[in-house]
């Protein structure tokens, strides 16, 4: 539930006024216990704490009174209510209260869904602001430093359309660091099931430099670990089928839970079950049946249970299998600053050291790691079970290379804060000098990445005419929160486009070949 400040309905006659107030229509799930009268003081503030566990409900009886609220985020709101205005103000657990009443006689009733408790208090703020700064860990539980806090964030890959706009949904997106796993997270996430529906729009196959990158995958993975007859492969998160088609078909199966994608493996006769790859969704599968390796690309990230994903590989990987996943990569994003890299299905920003540490946990062995161009900068980590076989020497440099420029410490974190926050500056200063100019400009690119970019940087449709894409399950909608055009890239060249924000930066090199005959634009992003 979140903070809400709502009106109340007034009926009227001849006779008077009834002002009625139902707990269903207006909060769902708040359950009434207990309420109680606070009566005004000018001189000293009413409340100035917090609950851990109580949700309440302000309202005006007689006279007014100024509310002011606390998020964990140090974020503040002010709310002037009175009987007058005939609105109500719910305030949820682990938001900051202070009340300053404006005359001796005022009074507001106070609704609440916890019993009395003085433990479950929050008394002191400087203790309120220091809790909400910490996490626990998906993985071991133990406590993580949130160091970075985003803001108001949709749903990366939530284009819409104009009608859809007052449903659109949020979330607070804020990362912290657990350093015994030397692991980078979000605090928070949407539910896998907002995430990945049918309607996702990712398509793997509309990338030539993609499909040639998983043909050269396949070929990597037959030479060095399927070199017996009959291997099987699974892949999780398989999306359209893209990497799979290089395999025969009787030897490999996929889990892709978004049904759009999943709709086109199928159609490709790609083995391909439309569920999320869990230990219950596994249990489906033939008994006792096992792969000799299992892949992920840029899937392993989304995976809010690492536990859980970790455990169903371990059911269904052979003695001598081998794990392949590739992630994009922390180093990468902390060398380039690319903090669109960071986004709802991004739950992880994983490194080597914290795989090594992660699959430690699990009895598996971290053997080697492969850098990748993939995403902006990926790596591509090998993992079998860990039987006390030595690792190679690149992954032993890598290790080193992380430890000398702080991947695998909070320290390393702090320093990327600070230069996120530079490149914000730089990116808004830059906009509004061509806006300065009068000049108008463009994206190229309706990227998942973009929707980070442009609600941490609050660019909007005034500052960015339209954005140009090929997926036809974006063209005619609406970027997520910002809600800029997205328009089919048919109509690139009659634009005659002058300065250009190139939102699907790591696919620069493809995106100049392409568009080498386009004379006097002047492309530019947040990367410097």
């Amino acid at each position: 539930m979140k903070l809400q400040i709502s009106k109340f309905n007034k009926y009227s006659d001849k006779t008077g006024k009834l002002v009625p107030f139902y707990l269903k229509s207006n909060l769902k799930n708040f359950k009434l216990k207990r309420f109680f009268f606070l009566y005004g003081n000018k001189k000293y503030p009413r409340a100035d704490h917090a609950h851990r566990k109580c949700n309440q409900i302000i309202i005006p009886i007689f006279g007014s009174s100024i509310v002011q609220i606390t998020k964990s985020n140090k974020k503040k709101y002010i709310f002037n209510l009175s009987p007058k205005n005939k609105k109500y103000l719910f305030v949820p657990k682990n938001h900051w209260i202070k009340i300053n009443f404006k005359r001796k006689d005022s009074i507001s009733m106070i609704l609440c869904d916890y019993k009395y408790d003085k433990a479950e208090y929050i008394q002191d703020f400087k203790k309120f602001i220091k809790k909400n700064l910490i996490m626990k860990c998906r993985i071991n539980k133990k406590k993580c430093n949130i160091f970075l806090n985003f803001g108001k964030m949709p749903l990366a890959n939530g284009f819409l359309k104009k009608k859809d706009i007052k449903k659109e949904y949020f979330f607070n997106m804020s990362v912290s660091f657990n350093k015994s796993l030397s692991l980078f997270q979000l605090v928070k996430n949407p539910s896998p099931k907002k995430m990945f529906n049918k309607k996702y729009p990712f398509y793997t196959s509309s990338s030539k430099f993609m499909i040639e990158h998983f043909k050269k995958f396949s070929v990597w993975a037959k030479k060095n670990y399927l070199k017996k007859k009959g291997y099987r492969i699974l892949e999780i998160g398989s999306n359209d089928g893209t990497f799979l088609k290089n395999f025969k078909k009787d030897n490999c199966l996929g889990f892709e839970p978004s049904k759009s994608v999943h709709k086109i493996a199928k159609q490709n006769g790609i083995k391909s079950i439309n569920k999320f790859f869990n230990l219950n969704n596994i249990k489906k599968l033939k008994k006792n049946i096992q792969f000799d390796m299992i892949v992920g690309s840029n899937v392993f990230c989304h995976i809010p249970d690492q536990v859980d994903l970790i455990k169903s590989i371990n059911k269904l990987l052979t003695m001598n299998g081998t794990l392949v996943f590739e992630e994009p990569y922390l180093g990468s994003m902390f060398k380039k600053v690319s903090y669109d890299q960071i986004y709802d299905e991004h739950i992880f920003m994983f490194s080597v050291s914290s795989i090594k540490k992660i699959y430690e946990l699990f009895n598996f062995k971290l053997v080697d790691a492969i850098p990748q161009k993939t995403h902006g900068g990926s790596m591509r980590y090998i993992i079998q079970r860990n039987y006390g076989q030595k690792i190679s020497k690149r992954l032993l440099k890598l290790l080193k290379y992380e430890k000398e420029h702080f991947i695998d410490k909070i320290k390393g974190c702090l320093i990327f804060k600070r230069k996120v926050e530079e490149s914000k500056k730089n990116l808004i200063k830059r906009i509004k000098k061509i806006k300065m100019k009068k000049e108008k400009i463009f994206g190229y690119g309706a990227t998942s990445k973009s929707t980070t970019i442009l609600n941490y940087c609050n660019i909007n449709n005034k500052m960015i005419d339209c954005i140009f894409d090929t997926t036809k399950d974006k063209i005619g909608k609406l970027t997520p929160g910002t809600h800029i055009p997205v328009i089919d890239y048919k109509y690139f060249k009659n634009k005659k486009c002058k300065n250009i924000f190139l939102f699907a930066w790591n696919h620069k090199k493809e995106i100049f070949q392409k568009e080498k005959g386009s004379k006097n634009i002047k492309w530019f992003s947040h990367i410097s």
